[in-house]
């Protein structure tokens, strides 16, 4: 194995697994050169039946340059409806060509706006929102440029077969996209909420300038650092951060001057990115078990006395964990277990920790604890209040894949699971700066 780079240990990531040099190269100098399109794994009626009783209609967009929720914010303003009552299955990143479902609540079959670039179509009806489990995977076409040699690109795929037990596959890492791609700061917020620090939290989302943003962000966000007067810093920040302005108006009509008051202004974001503060923070916890267990030379495909495995179901091609049929792996059981995993039957899972996770038995269970220490945390950090709180879940350690390649422009197709990263996959070929995937 390689170690990572430094801008990579920030997220918890401290290892490739190839040793081979990567290609370098960039992704995303287009939009186009990133294209995402959404394994789906829906039932839905037709765009005929009764409204008022399949109130949701569910349309596919193809977005270009637009992430997730900057296209869902726009579609509520063009359409004056409540940000709630739109969903989707999967959140894409902006500077790509991305195609996904959608569902809006109480709309008509020809309502949709028009959005610059973007194209929308109704496909059908629903009883329900959308939501995670309707989405299986997505399939990858993405175009590298810049790069070198293309000779190590079967070395490195020789090698994570090798680390697959003979199937292309990589640690299960959480990507720079979760972090915050221009500034990773998400788990560092994340992690001081489940601390308690209402403040420094608030402080890290407001302050904290990163070398990467645009001039005038890294001036406004220095001076509510080093002033922390609200009312002076909401006259500096630029209007395009209505996250950050929204939490300065909160905080100058609080007063600013309790934790609670940092709670409220915190609270001003929309739910899911309240929601991500703490997955964010988790996300850098299961990193760093995965970081771990390579140091420890552990395997990722072969169970030891105290891993959980769940077992996996086939949809629409792709094996998913089913996370409430798990079994944890005893002196008795270990042989039993890894015949599924050998026989792709089962996924070894690590925890998402949150307040109802049980540590593991074992060595597991000894890195799950040195990795909660190195934070000062607990797994009763995560009992928190309002969209904050998570009582925690399971992430499968190993993704699996296939990989096909093309030169001239050298383009990588491959499909993965939900929740798992290309960049992440990516990384072992090019490891190059996560700025430049």
């Amino acid at each position: 194995m390689l170690p990572s780079l430094p801008e990579e240990r920030v997220m918890g990531i401290d290892h490739f697994i190839s040793n081979h040099e990567g290609i370098g190269g960039t992704l995303r100098n287009e939009p186009e050169d990133f294209k995402v399109h959404e394994i789906e794994n829906l039932n839905y009626k037709p765009l005929s039946v009764d409204s008022s009783i399949y109130p949701y209609l569910i349309f596919r967009a193809t977005l270009l340059n637009w992430d997730t929720n900057s296209f869902s914010r726009e579609l509520s303003s063009c359409l004056s409806i409540p940000p709630n009552h739109i969903s989707w299955a999967g959140t894409k990143d902006k500077r790509a060509l991305t195609t996904q479902l959608f569902s809006i609540k109480k709309l008509s079959n020809d309502a949709l706006p028009p959005i610059p670039e973007t194209t929308t179509q109704p496909i059908g009806r629903m009883g329900r929102n959308l939501l995670f489990g309707d989405l299986v995977g997505n399939h990858f076409d993405i175009t590298v440029r810049e790069h070198t040699s293309t000779d190590n690109i079967s070395p490195i795929s020789n090698e994570l077969r090798d680390f697959g037990n003979g199937v292309l596959s990589f640690p299960n890492y959480f990507g720079h996209q979760r972090f915050g791609s221009i500034r990773p700061i998400t788990h560092i917020v994340g992690l001081q909420i489940a601390q308690g620090n209402w403040k420094k939290a608030l402080m890290s989302y407001l302050g904290n300038p990163h070398p990467s943003e645009p001039v005038e962000t890294r001036e406004a966000r220095n001076l509510v650092q080093s002033t922390q007067d609200w009312e002076l810093a909401l006259s500096t920040f630029p209007k395009w951060l209505y996250y950050e302005r929204n939490m300065l108006k909160s905080l100058i009509g609080t007063g600013g001057a309790t934790e609670l008051d940092y709670r409220i202004a915190l609270e001003t974001l929309p739910r899911n990115l309240q929601l991500l503060l703490t997955h964010a923070a988790q996300s850098y916890l299961f990193n760093r078990i995965l970081s771990y267990r390579l140091d420890q030379k552990l395997t990722f495909h072969t169970a030891i006395v105290g891993d959980t495995v769940c077992f996996s179901e086939k949809i629409k091609g792709v094996n998913l964990p089913v996370i409430n049929k798990s079994q944890v792996a005893t002196p008795k059981n270990l042989n039993s277990i890894n015949r599924h995993l050998s026989q792709n039957r089962a996924f070894i899972v690590a925890p998402l920790i949150g307040s109802q996770t049980i540590l593991a038995d074992g060595i597991p269970g000894e890195i799950e604890q040195m990795v909660l220490s190195e934070v000062g945390l607990s797994t009763y950090s995560f009992d928190l209040p309002g969209l904050f709180r998570s009582t925690g879940t399971l992430r499968p350690i190993l993704a699996k894949t296939k990989l096909e390649f093309q030169e001239d422009p050298l383009t990588f197709s491959f499909d993965l699971p939900r929740g798992s990263y290309a960049t992440i996959f990516l990384r072992e070929y090019l490891k190059s700066l996560p700025s430049q995937m």
